[in-house]
């Protein structure tokens, strides 16, 4: 293919895989023995008493067949990355494999057919940057703990799919086509990571049945608008939610409801793009507590817009330069009004959150300062309020008694 014949409709990452997958193509090799010798590494016992190698890696040969492998049915760890393979069929007959990794290659669905003779051992598959359309098989392996099919063209999670899979904790299915996850995908798994990030999901209610086990949840990039569910999710420390059509600053009191809660990503949301000022938004909040299905949300940012937010939308450290003391008849009030004013809208919009969220500890990839969490504790009378000037005259009694004492010792010491 020359440059002349590629479609102008066709953009630049597509003309880049169509280029390569044609190069790979014309480069494919078959899998010579001597090849497979130099591959092998690790001894082990078989089934049978025997001394065996347990480990092959064959990545980035330009293989396009490995029917030589039928020759090793006892091998427990294979490597097949970046090759140009369509099938794994000479594996139908290797019953020991622990783990196989096989990504960025030409795979459908029918790979996982052929790896069911191991479906008694494999704990770990890795099939990213294939073409799997499905997902069924999957649950062939009821000792599988991990599963990856990022890349792929999956469209849907469907019941039965990872049903009773109670070994699996790691399922990563990020960049696919995913429109929807059956309520009861993951019922009777132990799920503790899942990434489901660049999809088109706009619905949750498939976490509830792993509401015991999950502690990472990443759904970024996705239609997702309301996330009620996840405030069944008792060990959930990391939610990223970028990218998505969240709108609603009622929706941010769900993330207080977890209290396990850790770290949180929101940024390239609706909700994220302050057009006015902090003390506008609070205003609302008695208004905006109850979340109304019927809104139609904001013109979602395209991709490309929300990557660049993440960049350009990262919250600046709020200085730590303190202003000059205040007069003394100056009210808590009007000392926020100064220092929220002089905040930037990212700031503000970070201040909004914690101050509904106050568990969190890290805010789209940066750490929650305890200046930051000072400032949103006192957003819209906070607790530490009232007995604010109680607390700053002791701390100025404290402050100049240590000036005092300090000068005195200079004194003493001259």
């Amino acid at each position: 293919m020359t440059h002349d014949d590629i479609p102008q409709e066709l953009d630049e990452q597509q003309v880049i895989q169509n280029l390569l997958a044609t190069k790979r193509t014309s480069d494919s090799k078959s899998l010579e023995k001597e090849v497979i010798w130099a591959s092998l590494s690790g001894l082990g016992h078989n089934d049978r008493g025997l001394v065996v190698y347990t480990t092959c890696a064959l990545s980035s040969l330009s293989l396009a067949n490995i029917d030589a492998l039928s020759a090793y049915p006892f091998l427990q760890r294979l490597v097949l990355d970046n090759n140009h393979l369509t099938t794994l069929q000479p594996l139908q007959h290797a019953a020991s494999l622990l783990s196989i990794s096989a990504a960025y290659n030409k795979l459908d669905q029918s790979a996982l057919k052929h790896l069911r003779a191991s479906s008694s051992t494999l704990e770990k598959i890795d099939l990213s940057f294939n073409q799997l359309t499905s997902l069924d098989g999957v649950g062939a392996f009821p000792y599988l703990t991990e599963f990856h099919a990022s890349n792929n063209q999956v469209k849907a999670v469907t019941r039965g799919q990872f049903e009773g899979l109670r070994s699996l904790t790691k399922v990563v299915l990020q960049e696919n086509m995913i429109a929807s996850v059956d309520a009861d995908a993951f019922s009777k798994c132990n799920i503790r990571h899942l990434n489901l990030s660049k999809n088109e999901i706009a619905e949750l209610k498939f976490v509830n049945r792993i509401q015991g086990s999950l502690a990472t949840l990443n759904v970024a990039d996705n239609n997702v608008m309301h996330f009620e569910p996840i405030v069944n999710l008792m060990l959930l420390s990391t939610l990223d939610l970028s990218g998505n059509n969240i709108y609603d600053q009622a929706e941010l009191l769900m993330l207080a409801k977890v209290p396990t809660l850790r770290e949180v990503g929101l940024i390239g949301n609706p909700l994220c793009s302050l057009s006015h000022g902090i003390h506008d938004v609070l205003d609302d909040d008695a208004a905006s507590d109850v979340v109304l299905d019927d809104v139609p949300p904001p013109k979602k940012d395209t991709i490309a817009e929300q990557h660049a937010a993440r960049k350009t939308i990262v919250a600046a450290p709020i200085s730590k330069e303190r202003a000059a003391p205040p007069v003394v008849d100056q009210s808590p009030e009007e000392e926020d009004e100064g220092e929220l004013n002089a905040l930037s809208l990212e700031q503000q919009y970070r201040l909004i959150v914690l101050h509904k969220a106050p568990n969190i500890t890290k805010l789209d990839g940066v750490d929650v300062s305890p200046q930051e969490l000072t400032l949103s504790k006192n957003l819209k009378g906070g607790a530490d309020r009232t007995h604010r000037q109680e607390v700053k005259s002791k701390f100025l009694v404290s402050a100049s008694g240590s000036a005092a004492s300090t000068l005195r010792k200079s004194k003493t010491a001259a």
